[in-house]
């Protein structure tokens, strides 16, 4: 994948799927203390560098390093286009970890804005997206 690929791939999954994915973490009075990030969560959800993973790549122990040590530690399973490529992909991870760029449309799409300027890629694919989010 090219660089601007791997952004639109990304920007597209984001806002498709319109969270994050993940494990919360509760107190004994059930309220959230911590959000766990995961490359592959419960009900199929998958986070920025997770999306891009084959499936026949994927292994358990993947979870809890970052990119760059993902990429380093499982070379001989991950396609060379992310070693390559692993700066665009910690920024990618580092929005998707954050929940402030989960608020809404403009936030996400300020956060993805910036890591296609840093990249130097064509951002134009944000004017296309939105997140979908129930009535209440």
């Amino acid at each position: 994948m090219t660089p601007q690929e791997i952004f639109d791939t990304v920007a597209r999954h984001l806002f498709t799927q319109g969270e994050r994915a993940g494990r919360e973490h509760r107190d004994e009075d059930g309220e959230v203390y911590d959000f766990e990030c995961l490359y592959r969560a419960p009900a199929g959800r998958t986070c920025a560098v997770g999306c891009l993973l084959p499936d026949d790549a994927y292994r358990p122990s993947m979870e809890g390093s970052k990119p760059n040590t993902l990429t380093s530690l499982f070379s001989d399973l991950l396609p060379c286009w992310m070693a390559s490529n692993v700066d665009m992909l910690v920024d990618l991870q580092r929005i998707h970890d954050s929940a402030v760029y989960w608020k809404g449309d403009v936030d996400m799409k300020f956060a993805l804005g910036i890591a296609a300027d840093r990249f130097g890629l064509d951002k134009s694919i944000l004017d296309t997206l939105s997140f979908i989010r129930a009535e209440a």
